[in-house]
């Protein structure tokens, strides 16, 4: 017989023996005056019967075992610091916050300090990425600027009119800003950054390591050189590329006035001619994009380099617009332009005084392996906390990470995102992953064992015990097959959190995009010889082209041209921020914001685009409505 089944008979007949004594002391107070002995006996009788009861009672408690696992769910009061305000007119996202769903009726967010520690969502296409998570944190954000991938256009459609926006659209210079990184590749950790971006992005395979050196070797030199033309466009640089032969094309660079291009042509000339043969139309390949009139356009149409740097001293928003059947086609262009901007995003530093603090940076990267391969950045996703950038890389699959980045490098990079979203429908590694993600809990498994003798009829006794067995907290599949309207949350060292997806409902909120001019560039005979007239390079501080014209430079609307006016109203206009020419591309924080609206070739008529309501205040978004 077991203890348990002991105690249990004990309790039993102590109780027993109590209500007897208790039946026996009420007759005995109904016929007459009951002894002291009876009274003494009931009194006893019942202590020991309710002690004993306690006690079976507590043999029968199972505490909770951890000895495989002590994995759980997080319970609303154990987040209690991630869960917004239950009132409705408390529950606006804070500054800098990111929403991550429902959690028993209340919104969760993750708060400012969390936000820049990274985080990477995973489901595949149609899983709701854009509607139940990229969407609301850029229509609610408050206090932070935003860089995000649009491959559809939608998020641009929906929320750019909530903030002052700038959209990058290579296939669309009628709605877009220019990207003309050449005026920046006088420095010559840039030019080196731009080259290598362009001639990383499409490798599939793991080369050889003599070769994308040498690529890179070879197109710095070219933006190098292309930086100190009258015209410094990519597409004068294609131009010159492609329409000169290697050996003159070589001579023209180590005879360049920029020092980049010398040091970087005599690099490139110490190669074997066989290779250097073989280098140049892999090169020329990898630039084919400019062939493109609407790309020619993109970037070529101003003179004036971008500064993303800007983002860290005013909130903002920018949109990368590459249309999904242009990925593949445009990845090197994508990725130079990712490389740009976290370089200019690292290099901008800004003091923290009581008037001024750096604005925190949010980079929402859907589609982040379709992007193309961002040099180095493992080595930026682990530095750019520092630096008060937040990155967000929505992704398909962690195999998809694998095979842009490598194995080693994606372990990198999933590593360093704090906070991990898992969205219904996985494959099976990712879904696995998960899984072990959330860790072991101990389950109890019953059994009862009966003893008894030979031929007998009956047991004699039963023992009942409890086997302890480990169980992940949800298998693989049950990853898999977790709600359409839920979503796993992974974020530090908290547990686990299964919160209900938030589904954007607010109306398109679209901001005004103007043209661009015509593609700028040189005849290939002016940009040869443009070599022997060009003066040596410009010394630090000393501008190597003329200033920008007042006229050409952003005046708000009623002040004098050139002076300080008012903020602009960005749903009038949209706002751009340009590197002064010749100056150092790292401190960029004199420079006026420059209205796109007006051409900064020909000084043609605007033909912004037009919309009803355009000149009025755009609506903010209010707080999230409850599903």
């Amino acid at each position: 017989m077991g203890r348990s089944m002991k105690r249990f008979l004990c309790a039993f007949f102590l109780g027993a023996a109590f209500w007897s004594s208790l039946w026996l002391l009420v007759a005995a107070a109904a016929t007459g005056e009951p002894t002291l002995a009876l009274r003494v006996q009931t009194a006893a009788l019942g202590a020991v019967s309710l002690l004993a009861l306690v006690r079976t009672l507590a043999a029968y408690r199972k505490e909770p075992v951890s000895s495989h696992g002590s994995a759980a769910f997080a319970r609303p009061e154990e987040v209690a610091d991630l869960l917004l305000p239950a009132r409705e007119e408390d529950s606006a996202l804070p500054p800098a916050s990111l929403l991550l769903g429902a959690l028993a009726g209340r919104f969760v967010a993750l708060p400012s300090p969390l936000t820049a520690q990274h985080g990477v969502i995973v489901g595949g296409s149609g899983t709701g990425k854009s509607f139940s998570f990229f969407l609301p944190n850029l229509a609610f954000a408050r206090g932070v600027s935003c860089v995000v991938t649009d491959p559809k256009s939608e998020l641009w459609h929906y929320t750019s009119g909530f903030h002052p926006s700038v959209r990058y659209a290579p296939t669309e210079p009628d709605a877009s800003a220019c990207l003309n990184w050449i005026p920046l590749c006088k420095d010559a950790r840039i030019a080196e950054l731009c080259a290598r971006a362009i001639v990383e992005a499409g490798a599939t395979d793991k080369q050889e390591p003599p070769w994308p050196d040498l690529e890179t070797a070879f197109l710095s030199a070219l933006f190098a050189h292309a930086s100190t033309l009258s015209v410094p466009t990519p597409l004068a640089a294609y131009h010159l590329f492609t329409r000169t032969e290697p050996a003159k094309l070589l001579e023209i660079f180590q005879s360049s006035a920029s020092p980049v291009a010398r040091e970087q042509a005599i690099i490139f000339g110490q190669t074997h001619e066989r290779m250097r043969g073989s280098i140049v139309p892999v090169v020329a390949a990898k630039l084919q994009f400019l062939r493109d009139p609407q790309v020619a356009r993109f970037t070529s149409a101003s003179l004036m380099a971008p500064d993303f740097g800007r983002l860290r001293l005013c909130p903002a928003a920018v949109y990368w617009c590459a249309r999904e059947q242009d990925m593949a086609r445009l990845r090197p262009l994508s990725s130079l332009f990712f490389t740009l901007l976290l370089e200019q995003l690292a290099a901008e530093r800004v003091g923290e005084t009581a008037d001024t603090k750096p604005v925190p940076v949010h980079l929402f990267l859907d589609e982040f392996a379709n992007v193309g391969v961002i040099p180095h950045f493992e080595t930026t996703i682990s530095l750019a906390r520092g630096r008060g950038v937040g990155i967000w890389l929505g992704i398909q699959s962690l195999s998809q990470l694998e095979a842009r980045y490598g194995k080693p490098n994606a372990q990198t990079i999933l590593t360093n995102c704090a906070t991990k979203i898992a969205l219904h429908g996985l494959d099976v590694e990712t879904a696995e992953y998960f899984s072990r993600a959330v860790g072991q809990k101990t389950q109890l498994i019953p059994r009862r064992t009966y003893q008894k003798k030979r031929f007998a009829v009956f047991a004699l006794s039963t023992s009942d015990t409890a086997q302890e067995s480990p169980r992940a907290l949800l298998t693989g599949d049950e990853v898999r097959r977790i709600g359409t309207n839920e979503a796993l949350v992974i974020t530090g060292n908290r547990k686990p959190l299964l919160v209900h997806k938030y589904r954007y409902t607010l109306s398109p909120q679209p901001s005004l995009a103007s043209p661009l001019g015509p593609a700028r560039t040189l005849p290939v005979a002016s940009a040869a010889a443009e070599k022997a007239q060009m003066p040596e390079p410009a010394t630090a501080g000393s501008p190597s082209l003329p200033p920008l014209p007042d006229e050409l430079r952003f005046s708000p609307p009623g002040a004098a041209p050139g002076g300080a006016g008012t903020k602009p109203r960005h749903r009038a206009a949209r706002v751009t921020w340009h590197a002064r020419p010749g100056a150092n591309p790292h401190d960029n924080r004199g420079d006026k914001p420059r209205d796109e609206s007006r051409s900064s070739s020909d000084n043609r008529t605007s033909r912004s685009r037009s919309r009803p309501g355009a000149g009025a205040t755009p609506n903010k978004p209010g707080p999230p409505d409850r599903d």
